[in-house]
Parts: structure tokens; sequence; C-alpha cells
């Protein structure tokens, strides 16, 4: 990496008195018609193309972004498999090199829950949100390499904040309707990276999760994250009193978003629905809401006494199993992992875990500990070298990996897949096009159908009815072979799905 990227990285703390971009009254977001879902929706495959328009961004104040940006709305999928739309926000250089131009997905940790604070309206005006404030000038270090840089809503038009598919799903979208355009030097063979910190890691290790087979025809090379919530139902036991505690209140709005059945305002207090109101609204201000009830407790909102009894309920097990990464499957591009020691809202603990089943399942990961710094300076840290993993990337230079992890706190033991807990039986296949579905059956080890299990299989996951019955749609060309059945984020049974049809 070059001596100007390194001195750059101390543009990131002089971004806060960048000076104030002036710009026009632009309308709230949940006013603009750019944001309507058109009503043939479904008819669309993901990643197509809506509407398009020119827009200029402020990301020009920390140099090397060309002064128009081209702004897509685009069909991808939402966390339970249902057709939906987001916006994107392309960024090109100032100075583009000739030829061909690689793709970053960068997801700023925006933390938002709602449409207005989402980065395609606040990359328009400076000082509104964290996408611009904080992360600017790490936008302008990755288009001084001469990359393009693709920063997706990747919460989706109701901002459901950690919701993992969606973020996964709507980032590789992203990159399949700006590739396909064929505009910027970029077609659909360009190689394409991601990057992102904090709740930004979320869609990055999402779309690495979710590639195989989501979108393979995606030419995803690699990923680099910082501080990631791998698996908040290990941060829920331990997040009282910290500075973040504001954070627990939106990712359990988020949360309840995308997966209603975890019925959040029947766990809350007065104060909490109070709370609750105001922060789904973003009256905090964008990204506010994190930092809005420092040193919280659990059961100043909720009807609970601390956060183990708040992970100790199903709902909450269940709706949280979603944005599991040691229950995803492997990443399928290599990836650079950067976690401080110290962080006191993602705990490091959780990622450990997650590196260590990631590795076992054969996924390529770098992965530093960092023992200087917490959750913020971590977003700061990881910069330079997630630049310079990236780089190599691209360059098509072999992937380092530390897997198996050492010196890392060690991965709860899972239960037996081969107890007799539960059984998960195969009824059938059924095809349509370059689609398969697969009927399962769940019953108990007394014969008793097993309703609410979540079945996982090809990436996708859903959840059986009373009759324990559920069914899963994945391309016809999957090369997943084993479902799950899981109870409590925990798999109790596994069945063999035979091969594709010829």
């Amino acid at each position: 990496m070059s001596f100007r990227c390194r001195l750059s990285v101390l543009m990131i703390a002089a971004g806060l008195a960048a000076p104030t971009a002036a710009s026009a009254q632009l309308p709230k977001a949940s006013e603009d018609p750019f944001y309507a879902v058109p009503a043939n929706i479904a008819s669309l495959s993901p990643g197509a193309v809506i509407r398009s328009r020119t827009v200029q961004t402020n990301v020009s104040l920390f140099g090397g972004a060309a002064a128009d940006s081209e702004q897509i709305f685009f069909r991808t999928t939402d966390s339970s498999g249902r057709p939906t739309a987001t916006a994107a926000t392309l960024l090109e250089p100032a100075k583009p090199p000739t030829g061909p131009r690689p793709l970053v997905l960068y997801s700023p940790a925006y933390d938002s829950l709602s449409l207005d604070c989402s980065p395609s309206r606040t990359l328009q005006e400076f000082g509104v949100g964290l996408a611009t404030v904080i992360e600017g000038p790490v936008y302008g270090m990755l288009l001084r390499q001469g990359w393009n840089v693709l920063v997706v809503d990747y919460e989706g038009l109701e901002a459901q904040w950690t919701a993992a598919p969606l973020a996964g799903q709507s980032v590789l979208d992203g990159a399949r309707a700006i590739t396909r355009a064929r505009k910027a030097g970029m077609s659909p063979d360009t190689p394409v990276t991601a990057m992102g910190t904090s709740g930004g890691a979320i869609p990055t290790m999402w779309s690495s999760i979710l590639r195989a087979e989501y979108a393979p025809d995606v030419n995803l090379v690699g990923v680099a994250a910082s501080d990631l919530p791998a698996r908040l139902i290990e941060v829920l036991p331990r997040i009282d009193g910290s500075p973040f505690f504001g954070a627990l209140i939106g990712v359990f709005i988020g949360t309840d978003r995308a997966f209603p059945e975890l019925g959040l305002q029947a766990l809350l207090n007065d104060h909490g629905k109070d709370v609750v109101a105001t922060a789904a609204a973003d009256g905090y201000g964008c990204g506010g809401v994190v930092t809005s009830q420092p040193l919280g407790k659990t059961s100043d909102y909720f009807k609970l006494p601390d956060g183990k009894a708040l992970a100790a309920l199903l709902q909450v097990q269940k709706a949280f199993a979603h944005g599991d990464v040691t229950l995803a499957p492997p990443m399928s591009a290599p990836a650079f992992l950067f976690h401080e020691v110290g962080d006191q809202l993602a705990f490091v603990e959780q990622a450990d875990h997650a590196v260590a089943a990631q590795c076992a399942k054969g996924a390529r990961i770098q992965y530093v500990r960092d023992r200087l710094g917490e959750h913020a300076i971590g977003g700061l840290r990881y910069v330079v070298p997630a630049i310079d993993y990236l780089d190599d990337r691209f360059a098509g230079r072999p992937a380092p990996s530390t897997c198996p992890p050492r010196n890392t706190t060690a991965l709860p033991t899972p239960p037996s897949t081969t107890t007799r807990k539960a059984t998960l039986k195969v009824l059938g296949r059924t095809y349509a096009g370059r689609r398969m579905t697969v009927r399962f059956r769940a019953r108990t080890a007394t014969g008793r159908a097993l309703s609410g299990a979540t079945i996982r299989f090809g990436g996708r996951q859903t959840r059986t009815n009373q009759k324990g019955v559920a069914a899963i749609t994945v391309a016809r060309s999957t090369k997943a072979r084993t479902a799950r059945l899981l109870l409590r984020g925990k798999t109790i049974a596994t069945a063999r799905v035979a091969g594709r049809s010829a």
C-alpha cells in the first residue's frame, strides 16, 4: 500500500472537521418516488434495475471521487425469500484508470431505523449519518486505488438493521445490477470485493456466506471486515452496562421487522415502549440509537431481569439464529476479519466462535485479534490492512489463512446431530425452471409433529408449520446435500437430500 494511502487514514479523524457542503433541499427518502416498489416486482429477476438517476454526493470532500454519482433502485430478496427492492449509489474515481475497473461493495455502519437515514440519502448531504461523517474518508481511500465503490442500502426499505440474509442478498444484487449495466469500466465478469465494519460487517461477511447459493454469477473474490456482530445471541447476556446499550434496542427493532415472530412489543415494559417508539423513527438521529442509552440495563426496557433471561427466550433464539455465522453455510470467498479483543459491543468471543465454526466448514479466513482498541477504534485500525487484503485479491494473489484459529476462546461444543431428539425426513422434490423445492417433515422422538422448528438447506431456511412440514426453494444447481433441523439455534437432526434431477 502506498504512503499516500497510509497517510489517508489520518483523514478519518479529520473528517469530523471537514467543511459542510452546500446542497439543495432534498426530499425525504420516505417521500421520494424514486423508492417506490413497482407492482410487478415479483416478475423481475434479482438484480434487475428498476430505475436510475444521477446525484451529487459529498464524498468528493474527501478527495478521489467524481463529482456525479449514479444511483440505482433494483430488485432484491428479503430475509424470508420475498421479492423487494432497495437502492445503491455508485461512486467512481475522479481520475479513473484506463481499462476495466474492479468493484468494492462498501457497506457503512449506518445503524439506522428509517429509510430517511439510508446511505443513498445521507451521502447527498454532509453531516447527516455515520455513513458520511465517520466513514467518508474511507470512500476516498478506495477511490484513489482506482476502484469503483458501490454503497448499498442493505437494511432495505424498512430499515431492518442486522437482518443478515437481506443484507447479504441486497449487496450481491447490487453487484449484479451495476455490473450487468456495463458502465464505469465494468461487466458481469468484473472482480468484486466487499468491505465494512461493525453493522457494515454483516452484509460484507454474509455476501460471502450466501453467494454460492444465491448469486454464483457474482465474481466475488474476497471480503474484509472488522468487529463483526457474528452471533448476537451471545451478546445479550453481557450487554448490560455497555456504553453502546442503545444498539441492543436498535437490533431488536430491526430484527422484529424482519422476523415479526420475535414479538418485541410483548417483551417491553412501558419505558422500553417509549424508547422503541422514538428509536424506530430515528428520533435520536441517524445512527443515534447506538449511543442513546449509555450504561443501560435490560430490566430498564424489558420485562426481564437481565440479558441472560432475554437470550433464554425461544422466540429470541429463533429470530437471532437467522444471523448466526456459526450456523451459516461456509463462506465462499476468502475473508479478512479484524476484531478488537476489547470490543465492548460485538464481544470478541462471539467472533472467535464464528471463525472457528467457519474454518471447520472449509472457509478461508485471515483472522486478526487486535489488543490495542475497542469497538469504535477497530473501525479505524482495520482500514489499511483491509485495503491491502482486497488489493491482493484483485491482483489474484493467494489468500492467506489462519485456520484453524489459535489463541481464541473455545467454540461451544455443538449438540450431537446423531441423537434421536427428533427426525427430519425429505417428503419429496419438485422442479420449476432453474428452481427446486424440497418438502420436509420434522417429528419429535415420540413421533409427534414438531412445529416452529427451523430447517436450513442450501443457504435458505424456514420454519415448520403445525404439522411439522416445511418447504424450501433453492437453485436447481445447488451443491448442498444435507438439510438441518434446528431448535433454539442448535442442530437436533439432519436429512440427506439426493442429488439434483438431470
